[in-house]
């Protein structure tokens, strides 16, 4: 099977995070969202168009075969679609983490429970403080419209 490549950039624990569940290059699940969306927005890549060379700040994600499209021809997508994939890998490291972290977050010590979890799925401690501050910020969010999903010390 030939393999084609395209190239992202993710912020740094993204893309660690999506290296570590799906390897390097990236390989979606056959039937996942992600491979679906692939294989409708890949192009004819145009004649004036080089392929992109791999770095080690771009994610690497492998296109999927199609029968009716082989790779080999059929392996551009265009920045706005790179944009959209970039979003649902985004989405995809939320429900993740949200589905992981889920029974940690009716107890104390959610910062404990996050750096954990973030040891276990690749992302390097550097990295750590930054999906801590993502959680906070969306907890806060959440509280603005009448929802505490976290534990909450009440000082009597």
């Amino acid at each position: 099977m030939e393999q084609h490549l395209i190239y992202v950039r993710l912020k740094p624990f993204l893309r660690q995070w999506v290296e570590h569940a799906f390897g390097r290059p990236v390989r979606f699940p056959a039937r996942s969202p992600e491979n679906a969306f692939l294989r409708h927005v890949v192009r004819l890549r145009p004649k004036d168009i080089r392929q992109e060379a791999d770095t080690t700040d771009l994610t690497p994600i492998m296109l999927p075969d199609q029968s009716d499209r082989p790779v080999r021809c059929w392996n551009y997508i265009t920045g706005t679609d790179k944009k959209v994939l970039c979003q649902m890998i985004d989405d995809l490291f939320t429900l993740a983490w949200r589905s992981d972290l889920y029974p940690a977050m009716s107890r104390p010590g959610i910062g404990e429970a996050v750096r954990r979890w973030c040891r276990a799925n690749g992302i390097d401690i550097d990295h750590e403080g930054t999906v801590i501050q993502r959680i906070n910020r969306w907890r806060r969010e959440c509280r603005k419209n009448g929802i505490n999903l976290f534990y909450k010390v009440k000082n009597n």
